[in-house]
């Protein structure tokens, strides 16, 4: 659908959190979900998720951070 955040398989989400916003230090969580028929949503990487993460990190780049550290995670946003 043009303008909504559906792929072909499911969804991608960008989600920004901090636990101090006077530190300037946020957390940026990008997922992409897979409906699943009477077991709800299915976190997964996708091809779409990887080029969103390439220009999510190109624009925080492209601004005068101090520190940017990408790692991947599992459903429940552990290190994975």
């Amino acid at each position: 659908m043009p303008g909504s955040n559906t792929h072909a398989t499911g969804w991608l989400a960008v989600d920004v959190h901090t636990d101090d916003a006077q530190t300037g230090v946020f957390q940026i969580h990008l997922t992409s979900r897979r409906p699943r028929m009477l077991f709800g949503d299915k976190v997964e990487d996708t091809p779409e998720l990887e080029r969103l993460r390439e220009l999510v990190v190109s624009r925080l780049e492209s601004w005068n951070v101090a520190e940017l550290k990408v790692e991947r995670v599992n459903e429940t946003y552990m290190p994975g």
